[in-house]
């Protein structure tokens, strides 16, 4: 399936293009983000959660973009992107004012305590995420390099300057 815009093409023709090859780029943008994750985090409790709410993040950002670049109900999209912040904040308001200030304390300092506990496992999840994202470039750069480099896969040296 193309998205290609004909001038032919009725003016909501031409935006029904333009919408799902954005939505197809946001979805693309969405999978790289969460193979790459998957690729350099691996199957550890913070790749897991990154690789969960990545693509959420990414596509609900790329819908309020898009809806905004193609003038789509301009002021629909403005008003729900602010009733959604205000809802977020309205929750933490309530939670925190209106009879739930001791459950919300109590939530927050066992997520801060949790937060403590497993600083040092985040910590090496994101450390083993590196070293992994290291390890296949390391390779990836002996791949391109093996069949130019030398036989230790280092790439070739460059041509010495002449005067």
């Amino acid at each position: 399936m193309t998205a290609a815009i004909k001038t032919s093409d009725s003016p909501q023709q031409a935006l029904d293009s333009l919408f799902g090859l954005s939505r197809t780029a946001a979805a693309a943008l969405a999978g790289a983000v969460m193979a790459l994750v998957q690729r350099t985090m691996g199957d550890t409790p913070t790749g897991r959660v990154v690789r969960a709410a990545a693509p959420i993040l990414v596509m609900g950002i790329a819908t309020f973009m898009i809806l905004t670049q193609l003038q789509i109900a301009k002021e629909i999209v403005t008003i729900t992107y602010a009733a959604l912040m205000a809802t977020a904040v309205l929750g933490l308001g309530l939670a925190f004012r209106l009879g739930g200030r001791q459950v919300a304390a109590d939530m927050l300092q066992n997520a801060y305590d949790k937060g403590r506990e497993q600083k040092d496992q985040v910590k090496d999840d994101l450390d083993k995420g590196r070293q992994r994202a290291e390890d296949q470039a390391g390779q990836a750069r002996d791949q391109l390099g093996g069949s130019a480099g030398s036989a230790e896969g280092t790439p070739p040296s460059p041509p010495a300057a002449t005067a």
